[in-house]
């Protein structure tokens, strides 16, 4: 019987808040803890603005989820109230983080050179296509590499990660050249013929290379935004971009998705692509993840990106309502034995989850 991770704040308060938040005190042990409340506070209708808090958390989470896969070492300070107020249930006397010193990190920078030693490189994508930012994702747990969105402007994340002299930084998978070409010819580094759309393309080639070989959990996965939250980013708070909710799931090695459900139109966010080459891609995705699983039950995070993409709410574009959409997706990965653990909107930004889990219930 699988050992299940739980990654729900209800259930988490209800259960630590009966116990006394005591578990099993952590003491002895260093904590970090890092303060990235300011990226919601910016205006996300300046661009600039928006790629920096896009950039900044696609790091540091890449950095948590690794990090925090097999111990409680760094805390995100993203929202507040909610983030303060675990925090100190946590430091309390007597509860699982009394006696731990806790140690405050000023810069994102700072986290590369206290726990370097645990990631294997970056992994550096483009925002076109938008799917790149969830194969970053998915690398980032499997190899161990941060993400990196590629800015070559010289004050961005990137070009201050890749400048900062440290060892790993040195090993980089690149997945602009990869996935150049793609929609056109045969899926890069495959036999598969192109789907005619870059997008399903480049989640092909994520199958071919991290899913189908078994590289991946054969327990979780992951549907969240990709970059395509990049053209839109004022329309909701950033904290719904739910990057904050990426670090579970890399700390899992999950596969990361955002594709539609329905094959009777097409996609916002690839709209010359033919009918139904989302969906077919979807069901390709999730029958090799069901043979990963043997058949168990598979725990997929993240919900429908409905105020962005695949409905009829506002510029996402679709046909179809948001709760039908819901059901949608829900029949399709029921057929493959997922259930959903839905991060919906509106309040779908979930921090720590990858420091939670070690929380001894």
């Amino acid at each position: 019987m699988r050992k299940w991770k739980v990654n729900s704040l209800l259930f988490l308060a209800v259960v630590c808040l009966s116990w006394g938040m005591s578990g099993a005190a952590v003491a002895g042990r260093e904590v970090y803890r890092i303060d990235l409340s300011g990226l919601s506070a910016l205006d996300l209708n300046v661009e600039a603005n928006a790629r920096q808090a896009w950039d900044t958390a696609h790091l540091v989470v890449s950095i948590q989820g690794i990090v925090n896969r097999d111990a409680p070492r760094l805390l995100i300070r993203a929202m507040p109230r909610p983030d303060d107020f675990w925090f100190e249930q946590f430091v309390a006397p007597g509860a699982w983080l009394d006696g731990a010193t806790v140690r405050s990190v000023e810069e994102p920078l700072q986290l590369l050179e206290i726990f370097g030693d645990l990631f294997n490189g970056v992994v550096i994508y483009s925002e076109e296509p938008a799917a790149a930012s969830n194969l970053a994702s998915t690398i980032a747990g499997v190899e161990d590499r941060l993400c990196l969105r590629w800015d070559p402007a010289p004050e961005s994340v990137c070009q201050r990660v890749l400048g900062s002299g440290l060892s790993f930084v040195g090993d980089v998978l690149d997945l602009r050249p990869v996935l150049a070409g793609v929609g056109e010819g045969l899926v890069p580094g495959t036999h598969l013929p192109s789907s005619g759309s870059a997008k399903c393309d480049a989640y092909q080639w994520l199958k071919a290379h991290y899913l189908d070989t078994g590289r991946c959990s054969e327990e979780y996965m992951a549907n969240y935004i990709d970059a395509y939250w990049l053209r839109h980013p004022g329309i909701s708070a950033f904290s719904n971009a739910t990057l904050f909710n990426h670090d579970f799931f890399i700390a899992q090695r999950a596969f990361f998705f955002d594709l539609h459900v329905w094959g009777d139109e097409p996609p916002v966010d690839d709209p010359g692509q033919a009918l139904g080459t989302d969906v077919q891609t979807l069901h390709g995705i999730m029958r090799s993840m069901y043979e990963q699983a043997k058949g168990e039950i598979i725990h997929i995070g993240g919900f429908t990106p409905w105020a962005w993409k695949y409905t009829d709410h506002g510029i996402a574009g679709g046909g179809h309502g948001p709760v039908d959409t819901e059901w949608q997706y829900a029949k399709i990965i029921s057929t493959y034995n997922g259930i959903m653990d839905a991060d919906a909107l509106g309040f779908s930004g979930m921090s720590n989850a990858s420091f939670y889990q070690h929380f001894p219930l």
